[in-house]
């Protein structure tokens, strides 16, 4: 057989390969973001969705949507969407979480789709080693809140905006419109999306540095999301950003900012649960894990510096000098914007806020593989030889550190997020006409839907006046079952809730379950009776 047709049939059999897991990955994909669906109860912050979703009708939701000072006001498109959805397929918690599953598939093709036109069918194959298994796609994927949604918008204007570099006019003009017209719903979609479009901006202009070409792409881009804009800044709390409902940043920015890095990467379930980063406060709690903390620590660097290696040394085309560009930039950019978004309105970063970094990173990891190109001369072929199976192998581990991150996720109770289908099932048993419940701290509505219909809403309780509250809304009732979610964070006096309902009242027992405290008191005193201890 002559070189010529062994090399082809080498060719063949590499393709052969590559669409084999290309086919089985996006199968994993798809099977993954529906697996264990309904499992999970809905937690705390898809409760919020439910809430903010009431059917009472489209006009009703709209206008709470306008006039709140919550953050779901800043990312209003998912909630119209999901409000729509849930006239047409109902509430079951397969229902309201099967628009994320969708949109979490479209994202991964999206992502394949930019991969491959950026680094071909092998690098397309690399990146989604890291996209099928991501923890942080695959969790948002199966929860009825934005992100899925806003991943598959940023990944889609991404692809898009690549698409327009190195080719004629005549064959962007379409895609042009196309990419004007995504950017202006993604920024209508999330305020947050504004920060990453900014950063592809930016990419853009370095990678290009061409006024006149970089004018006619984004100044259409710009007035598209002029909508967006208008309706953000109409709000009441856009002149006081800290006034905005959300979780208060309750630590250093420089913390949030690394944890966003590590939730990107590897998903919040693959070092310590939050849940008890949240009750030790912190430093004792990452000692505890700092054998899979340095791993990742030493995976993440190893990657980047294989990168610069494979980008200084390689043989990258002038098209994926290019676009890499664009998407470190972006990346860099919008993240330290991120970081200023922080700062301003003091909200608590979490990685599901700098959801648009895991696009320019999916983007990415292929680089330290496919940049040594083909050919070359003996130099850069030997260096390839060192550095491609070594990179190989680092892709390999960031795919097995989130494959580990998500066993904690599916597996470890510890890892559990707010359970308020167990919580309701026990209000119901523990409470009745002669003990109400009173919610303290969460979402009524959630347990509401799980049944618990008689819960008193007590939340916004004044916590100095603990008693006197819990007393007025039950009727001085002899015994009462206080509700509270995720009350590391809500509680804010010195002493415990069973202190600070002495000595008015008697804890009788107290039931936990994931992100629930649920405490049973008598009343003491001529005015109680105990009843039911």
């Amino acid at each position: 057989m002559a070189v010529g047709d062994s090399q082809t049939v080498g060719l063949v059999r590499v393709r052969r390969w590559a669409l084999a897991g290309t086919v089985a990955l996006l199968g994993a994909a798809v099977a993954l973001r529906f697996a264990d669906l309904t499992g999970p109860s809905l937690w705390f912050d898809e409760g919020g969705s439910l809430r903010t979703t009431d059917p009472a009708g489209f006009a009703h939701m709209l206008s709470g949507l306008a006039n709140t000072n919550h953050g779901d006001r800043f990312q209003p498109l998912y909630f119209i969407g999901l409000w729509c959805w849930r006239q047409l397929f109902g509430d079951g918690v397969f229902s309201v979480r099967l628009p994320s599953v969708l949109f979490g598939i479209a994202a991964v093709i999206v992502l394949w789709l930019g991969a491959r036109r950026l680094w071909g069918d092998r690098g397309a194959l690399w990146s989604l080693v890291f996209v099928v298994p991501s923890a942080l796609l695959l969790q948002h994927a199966q929860e009825a809140r934005p992100y899925a949604m806003l991943i598959f918008l940023s990944s889609l204007q991404t692809v898009l905006l690549l698409g327009l570099t190195g080719e004629t006019h005549d064959s962007r003009a379409g895609r042009s419109w196309a990419f004007w017209i995504v950017t202006g719903v993604a920024g209508f979609a999330s305020i947050l999306t504004m920060l990453y479009s900014a950063g592809l901006a930016a990419g853009d202009l370095v990678a290009g540095r061409d006024w006149r070409v970089w004018l006619r792409r984004w100044v259409p881009a710009a007035i598209a999301s002029v909508p967006a804009l208008v309706f953000f800044l109409s709000s009441r709390v856009s002149s006081a950003p800290s006034d905005a409902q959300v979780t208060k940043l309750g630590g250093s920015v420089l913390r949030n900012a690394v944890f966003a890095v590590y939730g990107t990467l590897v998903g919040t379930s693959y070092g310590p649960p939050i849940q008890r980063l949240q009750a030790s406060g912190g430093v004792s709690t990452l000692l505890d894990y700092w054998p899979a903390l340095t791993v990742f620590a030493l995976v993440a660097v190893a990657l980047v510096v294989a990168g610069v290696v494979a980008l200084r040394r390689g043989r990258p085309t002038a098209t994926q000098r290019h676009q890499t560009t664009v998407l470190a930039v972006a990346l860099a950019v919008s993240y330290v914007l991120m970081v200023g978004f922080t700062v301003v309105t003091r909200l608590n970063w979490q990685p599901r806020h700098s959801f648009f970094l895991v696009v320019p990173v999916a983007l990415l990891v292929p680089l330290p593989v496919m940049a040594w190109g083909a050919g070359g001369d003996d130099t850069v072929r030997a260096a390839a030889r060192r550095w491609r199976p070594a990179a190989a192998a680092l892709l390999v581990a960031l795919a097995a550190l989130n494959v580990y991150s998500l066993a904690h996720y599916y597996a470890d109770p510890a890892y559990a997020r707010d359970d308020y289908r167990a919580a309701a099932r026990y209000i119901s048993s523990a409470s009745g006409p002669g003990r109400p419940a009173v919610l303290l701290n969460g979402v009524i509505q959630l347990l509401q839907y799980y049944g618990a219909g008689s819960v008193v809403n007590g939340v916004g309780a004044d916590q100095t006046a603990l008693p006197a509250r819990v007393a007025a809304l039950t009727g001085d009732a002899g015994s009462v079952v206080l509700v509270v979610n995720r009350q590391s964070s809500w509680w804010k006096q010195p002493e415990s809730i069973a202190a600070a309902m002495s000595p008015d009242y008697r804890l009788v027992r107290t039931v936990d379950f994931p992100y629930f405290s649920i405490y049973t008191f008598d009343r003491t005193g001529a005015a109680g009776g105990g009843a039911g201890s």
